[in-house]
């Protein structure tokens, strides 16, 4: 909130949903010094947490690169799932 008010870009609510058109997004940067966050095994272990709970909840977060390897690849689909259509089309 505080960054697209300083910035002018985009507060998160107004990003586009389609990856592509991400543009004008606010940002913020802030630097501390990671002595000041105690000792270096539980400040990494704290961030690690932090980025593997991010990464759990961030609807489309990997969408562009899933997009270029179906692409790529073709969609992958759960063989009983795909055995399921087949038969629905006879």
């Amino acid at each position: 909130m505080i960054a697209a008010m300083l910035s002018g870009g985009l507060a998160t609510h107004q990003i586009p949903k389609d990856p592509e058109r991400e543009t004008g997004l606010s940002q913020f940067f802030l630097a501390l010094d990671p002595a000041g966050l105690g000792p270096d095994a539980a400040a990494a272990q704290i961030a690690d947490e932090i980025v593997a709970s991010i990464d759990s909840r961030y609807p489309g977060q990997r969408t562009l690169q899933l997009r270029a390897e179906n692409l790529a690849l073709g969609v992958p689909v759960d063989p009983a799932v795909w055995r399921e259509v087949q038969e629905m089309t006879r």
